[in-house]
Parts: structure tokens; sequence; C-alpha cells
């Protein structure tokens, strides 16, 4: 079985790194949903930092498979734009980018991604 967690941060100055947690926080509350197949198969909303980290994320107990991870932008926020990955991959209503859980898994093995985005101007 595999894992795929991750993180949801505000890049504020667009460079691809969480430079300082204090000044580049977390995004807590927004959804994140994975899809394979073509078929959302679990959604999940970014910690809060009580009951899980300032905006992390994680799906587990995965099945082989390739799974676009998306994240999507609440309507009541300013646009935003992805930084990391490079070449997302668009979602319905969102950024997303493409993950591979491999065959023959033995351990959890885990897939850590962060999603970051700065506010465009």
């Amino acid at each position: 079985m595999g894992e795929i967690d991750g993180m949801s941060f505000w890049d504020v100055n667009g460079n691809g790194w969480q430079d300082n947690p204090s000044t580049e926080p977390g995004q807590a509350g927004w959804t994140i949903e994975l899809s394979c197949g073509g078929a959302v198969v679990a959604s999940k909303v970014t910690g809060d930092g009580t009951t899980a980290p300032l905006g992390t994320y994680a799906f587990t107990g995965l099945s082989d498979g390739t799974y676009l991870v998306c994240e999507l932008v609440p309507v009541a926020v300013p646009p935003w734009r992805l930084t990391v990955p490079m070449t997302p991959r668009a979602c319905a209503s969102g950024f997303g980018y493409t993950v591979v859980v491999p065959t023959g898994l033995v351990a959890p093995d885990v897939a850590r991604e962060r999603l970051r985005e700065y506010d465009l101007p």
C-alpha cells in the first residue's frame, strides 16, 4: 500500500520554496482531491494546525496506480498561481500534479509533494 502526502502553502515570493513558515504559512482549509482513472477516489481538507500541521494533507492505504492530486482553489480567495510543480496538470477547479504509486510495494511508501502558490499582483 502507498501513501501520498504533502503541504499547501503560500509561496509569497514565488520562488518554489517555503523559505520561512512564519512568512509563508501553510494554507488551512483548502480541499485536495485525489483521482485515479478519471474518478475522484478521495478528498481531504488541509490541516488547520490543531489536528494536523498547518496546510498538510495525506492519502493513505493506496493501491498501485497513477493518481492526479488536485488542489481546489476556494472561490473567495484572490487569484492564485501554482509555483511547484512547474508543469501542473489541469483540474476541474484548480491545480494538480500526477503521482505514480508503483506495484509491488512491500512497506508503505510515501510520495511527498508540496503545492506552492503565490498571490498574483
